[in-house]
């Protein structure tokens, strides 16, 4: 379909690659972005890198997705997936935390 893509597990690449900068921007805001269609800058996945929401969003969401913020959910997360998966199927998986 006239794309590349490669693919990598060294992160020294992975870094380099996916930083922000002048090697990664997204400019939904032009005509030939996928995500022209939706692009909102107001939006966190849908604006401009260079759109005020972006910088403030990301202050606040990498903390958010770190592994320490999960470990603090964990358990809440398997309560509430045990709870779905009784209302749907009438057994228990039984799960508890590692906690």
């Amino acid at each position: 379909m006239g794309t590349t893509t490669y693919h990598t597990n060294d992160p020294e690449i992975s870094r380099h690659v996916l930083r922000e900068g002048d090697m990664f921007t997204k400019i939904t805001s032009e005509p030939a972005h996928p995500l022209f269609y939706m692009s909102d800058q107001s939006a966190l996945f849908t604006c401009d890198t260079d759109s005020p929401a972006f910088s403030v969003s990301h202050k606040f969401v990498p903390p958010a997705m770190s592994p320490r913020a999960h470990l603090g959910i964990f358990g809440l997360i398997v309560i509430n997936a045990d709870l779905n998966i009784v209302r749907w199927t009438g057994h228990s998986l039984h799960v508890r935390s590692m906690r």
